[in-house]
């Protein structure tokens, strides 16, 4: 059994990083082009080194690739090579982690970061699921190279699907992930499923938590191993969090095999109008690393929990943050 499917039996949840794409904008990088994040992998590969280095040092257990953003559809309309891209980006996360290995002798893990068709789109749509006509094959074809990529590296130790809007792509990346699983010789990779959900507790595209985990359930792959949310609004969080606790109650098959995976915003939304972030002033509380706290506290409290970090505006001192709160919990 790999050191990956060793750590996923850890009575501990697993800590992931923060944001990627905000936290290299806070230090300078333009991350405002069709790529996001994933144009730093070609245009400061030894900041974004220094990203995974500060998370790695604050605490995290996997960094994720630059590749959220990137897919051989969207590189090779800018003439750009979706595969010694895909690599660049394993690389300098490996780099990273290779870095902090020889430095505090910790092993770490890399998820290969594959964000949904929505985020090729680049208008929002992995926040609404209004993906228009696109056909299951459309989506296929989307994640395939990446996919395919990505769990033949043997760099890469768990896939990790994000932000995934609809059921549709749902269902499309469970049949690939068994497809693929057939064609390795030895260990197949786990993979999680973090899904886009809405501030009705729902999935982007309007289907229930429940339908989708039932679906979920009547579809489980061997490999998956968490089911949950990312890119969400804090303050929604904390009731999310409490809404897949409850509902694996209803599917055992999915409770048994599964953990739960949360990594929401910092408490900031982004305002289109001046086009910056503010307070969700929603919250009820202005002290935002309070709030965080909060929903940590909430969030760790769940024994299915698997994996916790941040996504959008979070950064090293929220993962510190958790990664102290996660050791503190295991000796009490």
């Amino acid at each position: 059994m790999s050191t990956i499917w060793k750590a996923l039996k850890s009575e501990r949840p697993l800590l992931l990083d923060g944001a990627t794409g905000t936290e290299l904008e806070k230090r300078g990088v333009d991350v405002s082009d069709r790529l996001w994040s994933g144009r730093a992998v070609m245009s400061d590969p030894e900041k974004l080194e220094e990203v995974y280095m500060d998370y790695l040092e604050s605490g995290s257990d996997l960094i994720e690739t630059a590749t959220y953003q990137l897919s051989g559809k969207g590189l090779s309309a800018l003439n750009i090579d979706p595969r010694e891209t895909y690599q660049k980006s394993i690389e300098i996360a490996h780099k990273a982690q290779e870095r902090y290995l020889k430095k505090t002798g910790k092993k770490t893990f890399i998820v290969g970061s594959i964000g949904p068709y929505g985020a090729y789109l680049a208008d929002g749509s992995e926040y609404t699921g209004h993906y228009g006509e696109v056909d299951d094959q459309t989506l296929r074809a989307f994640h395939k190279d990446r996919l395919e990529y990505m769990y033949s590296s043997p760099l890469v130790d768990i896939i990790g699907f994000e932000t995934i809007p609809t059921l549709d792509e749902v269902d499309v990346i469970l049949d690939m992930m068994k497809e693929i699983a057939k064609t390795v010789h030895g260990e197949p990779k786990p993979f999680y499923i973090a899904l886009s959900c809405n501030d009705e507790f729902a999935l982007a595209d309007g289907t229930s938590l429940h339908k989708a985990l039932e679906h979920i359930d009547a579809n489980l792959d061997d490999n998956l191993v968490a089911v949950g949310t990312n890119c969400c609004r804090l303050r929604t969080s904390m009731v999310l969090v409490e809404k897949f606790d409850l509902e694996f109650n209803n599917f055992p098959k999915l409770d048994k095999q599964c953990k739960i995976i949360i990594y929401p915003n910092s408490g900031e939304i982004f305002d289109v109008r001046i086009k910056s972030w503010k307070t969700d002033e929603a919250l009820g509380i202005t002290d935002l690393e309070e709030a965080f706290k909060i929903a940590a506290g909430k969030f760790l409290a769940k024994k299915r929990l698997g994996f916790v970090g941040g996504c959008c505006r979070t950064g090293p001192e929220h993962i510190k943050l958790l990664r102290k709160m996660i050791d503190e919990k295991a000796i009490e």
